[in-house]
């Protein structure tokens, strides 16, 4: 199930600051540029916590950047609903 919310906004901001690196089809270039959501199950396996704290400081040691200057904590939960909406089938 998708977390608290609004999927239609999340598309938005998946679309202006997530799609160059994870792309419209949620595989990243199969995680050459971003983390795969469609063939890597375990991506999205982690809790809510995990990856709304992946968008906002980024995760070292990969390509995910912080995102927490440039979406504040509604869009961070707009997009992740987006994202498990969008990919987490």
């Amino acid at each position: 199930a998708a977390p608290a919310g609004d999927v239609e906004a999340g598309k938005t901001v998946y679309n202006t600051f997530c799609m160059a690196c994870h792309q419209a089809d949620g595989t990243g270039m199969g995680g050459a540029l971003g983390a795969d959501f469609v063939n890597d199950k375990t991506r999205l396996a982690k809790s809510d916590a995990v990856l709304l704290t992946a968008i906002e400081k980024g995760v070292p040691g990969t390509t995910m950047i912080a995102w927490g200057a440039q979406l504040d904590e509604t869009k961070r939960k707009n997009v992740l609903a987006y994202i498990r909406a969008t990919f987490g089938q």
